[in-house]
């Protein structure tokens, strides 16, 4: 059972921007959080948005098939995790530009009824700043957040993960499958098959980061998706597809 499908040519997985030109994949009944701009202007949607006038996708419906369905709450859950973060990182860093100062993350979990959640956020110890006066003294530190891989509950499988980067970062680290971000993808891959065989490709690694702004302000946040498909690609220095910030779940 796939978890694409094709439109005119075009391949949709899930809640991503699939071509320059056209806005985020929406449900025939309208759902999966707009964001792509329908070919009007809606309620908070400015002309410098990069989804503004954009055509929306319209595709069969996701839902419709447990599968393509899974993809779809992931984008989701990958969506409402990243605007956990960002209050996360205000509340408890309040002194911080949010996710632009230091790295936030998550593992993500498959529920036994098709939906995603993630686990509990956590935070790195050090900044940006402070990391890269660590790396300069020492070439082999690492420097990332450490994630909390225990399951929300039984009966959940390990889906993937979700992490933020600093501004306009939005490749994962890693020049090899054991190394940074894309060693972490392989962690994700081998849990998530040694949890449901035959599944472990499915496994997802999102990065989160600002885009760049003005000289005053930081940009708005962006969310990319990773998996065995693209990993190649992104180490190649292929940036992901977007993520709609909007995804919504099935009902």
């Amino acid at each position: 059972m796939s978890d694409v499908t094709t439109v005119e040519g075009i391949t949709v997985v899930g809640q991503r921007r699939v071509a320059s030109g056209l806005g985020f994949p929406i449900r025939p009944s309208g759902g999966g959080g707009g964001g792509g701009g329908g070919g009007g202007e809606e309620e908070n949607t400015l002309p410098d948005d990069p989804n503004w006038g954009q055509p929306e996708l319209l595709v069969q419906d996701p839902c419709a098939s447990p599968a393509s369905a899974l993809a779809w709450n992931a984008d989701a859950a990958a969506a409402k995790t990243t605007r956990d973060i960002e209050a996360f990182a205000t509340s408890n860093f309040p002194s911080e530009q949010g996710i632009n100062d230091r790295e936030y993350g998550a593992a993500l979990w498959e529920m036994p009824d098709g939906s995603i959640i993630a686990g509990a956020v956590r935070a790195s110890e050090f900044t940006f700043f402070e990391a890269a006066q660590i790396l300069r003294e020492d070439q082999n530190a690492r420097v990332s957040v450490e994630l909390d891989w225990s399951p929300p509950s039984p009966g959940a499988v390990h889906w993937g993960t979700i992490h933020t980067h600093n501004m306009d970062a939005f490749l994962p680290s890693g020049n090899s499958y054991s190394d940074g971000d894309q060693g972490v993808l392989t962690y994700s891959q081998n849990l998530r098959e040694a949890q449901k065989p035959g599944a472990g490709s499915q496994a997802s690694l999102y990065v989160v980061a600002r885009k760049p702004g003005s000289y005053e302000a930081l940009g708005p946040t962006k969310i990319v998706h990773y998996d065995q498909r693209n990993r190649d690609d992104a180490i190649s220095g292929q940036e992901g597809s977007e993520v709609n910030p909007e995804a919504q779940t099935c009902p």
